[in-house]
């Protein structure tokens, strides 16, 4: 079975939701192509949502149990037209930069910070750092990104990765930073010690270094 890799599913409620209008819905993964995703948004819409009913756990459990299968059994396909007429976009390249770790009773802390402008970007960045095979196998990759959108307003999130309220303090501390346009995670490698409420300033602490 073909590995999706992390999934993030975004949902922005309307006024009308549900009598009427489905959520807004943004699906991002870092293994599956942009037009596949769009597809799948279409998908929901039209046969996930139904007016008058909530749907936000039918679209979560959608995305869990039938987003393989889905992608397996309407594949994506690139007619041959559109390969030879339309350029290969640019691949987009962001700088990650990483800071120095620290450890504390075994357990490794490092943070990872990435520039970025678009909340697309960030299974791109998640992907480059998890080609890290020591990044990837780590206990928690919590995570948090700000970025400043044209209206003045804040496209924000943040990810536990069962470090569970680590998101929550990352996302605070971009806003009290009044951090924009940026990514921030933070890897921790567990060591067989519970380290108490120090794990979270470990983790504020590579951010802020």
């Amino acid at each position: 079975e073909e590995d999706l890799g992390d999934v993030w599913l975004h949902f922005t409620l309307h006024e009308s939701y549900p009598d009427e209008n489905c959520p807004a819905l943004r699906l991002q993964a870092s293994n599956i192509p942009s037009e596949e995703l769009k597809r799948c948004i279409d998908y929901i819409e039209r046969e996930v949502f139904l007016p008058n009913e909530s749907c936000m756990f039918s679209v979560i459990t959608w995305a869990m149990n039938d987003l393989p299968a889905f992608l397996d059994r309407v594949p994506f396909i690139v007619s041959e037209e559109s390969e030879e007429d339309t350029p290969a976009p640019e691949p987009i390249e962001i700088e990650i930069i990483t800071g120095d770790p620290i450890t504390d009773r075994k357990s490794k802390f490092v943070a990872h910070l990435a520039r970025i402008s678009s909340a697309e970007q960030v299974p791109i960045v998640m992907q480059k750092l998890k080609s890290n095979h020591k990044i990837a196998k780590a206990t928690h990759n919590i995570l948090a990104y700000r970025i400043r959108l044209e209206d003045g307003s804040y496209d924000q999130h943040r990810d536990d990765d069962g470090e569970t309220g680590a998101g929550d303090n990352l996302l605070d501390l971009l806003d009290k930073c009044s951090a924009e346009n940026v990514l921030i995670v933070v890897t921790r490698w567990y060591g067989g010690i519970h380290l108490g409420p120090d794990r979270f300033k470990h983790i504020n602490e590579r951010a802020l270094a």
